[in-house]
């Protein structure tokens, strides 16, 4: 049922995000939340572009910000080179995972160095590196005893610089950042 929720609510809301750059937003953001309050029963919550939607079990999902999410966790630091574009957060079953993605300033090696040399404490899972036609791509993912950190930097050396970062925590953690 958790997969079906949230399947049916990130479609909405690509479909409301897609409306929002013309000028039926206020109509496609009321379509977008009748949509998923018809389909799920989730409680929907729009707020200056941002979409919260909470399900009868109390599982949360927020998504549409380019700020840091709410209790993003101290334990992984924001880089003051990136530009977030897009934000969300979400909690299912009492554990919370974040995402930002947007652009940066730098190179990507320098990016992947700061969260590398950041979080040198943490395990490391994978660690690559790639170029695919002018195209370089790191992705790494660590983990300690309360989280799963994933990032993954694209850039071609010229205007093509975008990240994704993803933090979730650890099934067996408590619910502290």
């Amino acid at each position: 049922m958790k997969k079906i929720v949230l399947t049916v609510s990130l479609v909405a809301i690509s479909i409301m995000l897609i409306f929002s750059l013309s000028s039926c937003a206020s109509i496609a953001q009321k379509a977008v939340a009748n949509a998923i309050k018809t389909a799920t029963g989730a409680s929907v919550n729009l707020n200056n572009g941002q979409v919260n939607v909470t399900d009868s079990s109390g599982n949360q999902l927020s998504i549409g910000s380019n700020k840091v999410p709410a209790n993003w966790p101290s334990a992984v630091p924001v880089n003051d080179k990136i530009t977030i574009q897009l934000s969300s957060s979400g909690t299912d079953s009492g554990k919370t995972s974040w995402t930002l993605s947007g652009t940066f300033t730098g190179s990507g090696e320098d990016l992947y160095n700061y969260y590398k040399g950041q979080l040198s404490s943490w395990s490391s899972d994978s660690d690559t590196n790639s170029n695919s036609n002018g195209t370089n791509t790191w992705l790494i993912t660590l983990h300690n005893d309360k989280y799963t950190f994933y990032l993954m930097v694209n850039d071609d050396g010229k205007t093509n610089k975008t990240f994704l970062l993803v933090v979730g925590e650890q099934p067996s953690s408590e619910t502290t950042s």
